[in-house]
C-alpha cells in the first residue's frame, strides 16, 4: 500500500516537469573529414547515357518513344531519306542508395527541465559512442543528345542494322546526407557535388523486326568530357579535382511487342568502363516504355520490310 502511494506521488512529480533534449557533435571537424568528398566514401556516381533503338523503316517515318526505369526519357527519330535518319533524345535519370556503417562520435547531450513550480535548469553530459552512421545518396542526372546516321542496312528479311553518331550535353548532381540516427538532434551533414559534361558517341543496333515483335542488340561507345565541377561548401571539407574524361562501352538488349504503330518494349542495358576514371557507374538498368510510329512505315507489309 505504501509503495503504491510513493509511486503515485513520484509519477505526479515527474508529470509536472517537462523536459527537452538536444545534442551536438563535438568532433564535427574530424567527422566531416572522414566522410567528405576526398574520403572515398562518397564516390561520384552516374547512370549510362540511355541506349535507344527507334527502328526507322522507310522515308518520312516519324518515331516517338517514351520510357521509364531509372528515370524518365523520350526519343524522337525521323527518316529524312531512304537511308538517313535524324535522332534526338532527352532523359532525366535518378537513383538512391542508403548505406550504414559504425563509427565513433563524441556527443554533448543537454537535457532541459522545466518544472511547473520553480526554476528551469539543465544537465549536460559528454560521452563517446560507437554508433551507426547512415549515408543517404541521391543522384540527379539530365542530358540531351542529337545524332544522325544510317538505318536498315541490307540484311536478310526482317533483319535491320542501324548505326549513328552524335553529340550530347548533360549535368549530374550527387547529393549525400550523413547522420547518426540515434542522435537526430545533432543534425545531418549534406554534401553536394555537381559536374557538367559533353559527350560524343557512336552506336550500332542489329536486330529482328516483324509485324508483331522485335528483338535488338544495342552497342554504344561513348566518350564523356567533364568541363566543370562544383561543391557545396557548407563545412570545412576536403575536395578533389575530377578526372576530365571517361570512355564507356554500353551494351543492351531490347524486346518489343505490338503493332507497327504502337509497340511496348522492355530493355536492359549495362555499362563497361574502359578508362580508369573516377566515376562509379550503375552497371545495370531495366526500363520499359512505348513506341509510336507515324508515316508510311506504320502501314508497311512483308514486301516493305524486305531489304
Amino acid at each position: 500500500m505504501l509503495t503504491n502511494i510513493l509511486l503515485t506521488m513520484l509519477a505526479g512529480t515527474i508529470s509536472m516537469v517537462s523536459t527537452c533534449v538536444s545534442a551536438r557533435l563535438l568532433n564535427e571537424e574530424e567527422f566531416v573529414k572522414k566522410h567528405d568528398y576526398a574520403s572515398g566514401k562518397m564516390p561520384f556516381k552516374m547512370r549510362s547515357s540511355d541506349l535507344t533503338d527507334p527502328v526507322l523503316l522507310q522515308k518520312k517515318d516519324l518515331v516517338i518513344e517514351s520510357h521509364a526505369g531509372g528515370g524518365l526519357g523520350f526519343d524522337l527519330a525521323y527518316a529524312a531519306s531512304d537511308k538517313i535518319g535524324i535522332y534526338a533524345k532527352g532523359s532525366y535519370r535518378r537513383a538512391r542508395d542508403l548505406t550504414s556503417e559504425y563509427d565513433s562520435v563524441n556527443i554533448e547531450q543537454t537535457t532541459y527541465y522545466e518544472p511547473q513550480d520553480g526554476y528551469n535548469y539543465y544537465q549536460t553530459y559528454t560521452f563517446w559512442d560507437y554508433t551507426p552512421i547512415n549515408t543517404d545518396h541521391h543522384l540527379d542526372q539530365a542530358f540531351f543528345e542529337l545524332g544522325t546516321g544510317m538505318y536498315r542496312m541490307k540484311l536478310p528479311e526482317h533483319m535491320h542494322l542501324d548505326w549513328y553518331g552524335g553529340l550530347g550535353i548533360g549535368t549530374v548532381k550527387n547529393n549525400y546526407t550523413v547522420s547518426a540516427p540515434y542522435y537526430t538532434e545533432a543534425g545531418a551533414y549534406a554534401f553536394l557535388e555537381k559536374r557538367n559534361y559533353w559527350l560524343g558517341f557512336g552506336q550500332a543496333n542489329i536486330g529482328y523486326t516483324s509485324e508483331l515483335l522485335d528483338i535488338t542488340l544495342l552497342s554504344r561507345l561513348a566518350y564523356l568530357n567533364f568541363y566543370k565541377q562544383s561543391f557545396d561548401l557548407d563545412y570545412l571539407i576536403s575536395t578533389y579535382d575530377q578526372k576530365p574524361s571517361a570512355l564507356n562501352l554500353e551494351e543492351g538488349v531490347r524486346f518489343g511487342l505490338g503493332t507497327h504503330r504502337y509497340r511496348f518494349f522492355m530493355q536492359y542495358e549495362m555499362v563497361i568502363p574502359l578508362l580508369n576514371d573516377d566515376v562509379k557507374w550503375y552497371t545495370g538498368n531495366l526500363k520499359g516504355g512505348v513506341t509510336l510510329r507515324f508515316g508510311q512505315g506504320m502501314n508497311h507489309n512483308k514486301e516493305q520490310v524486305k531489304n
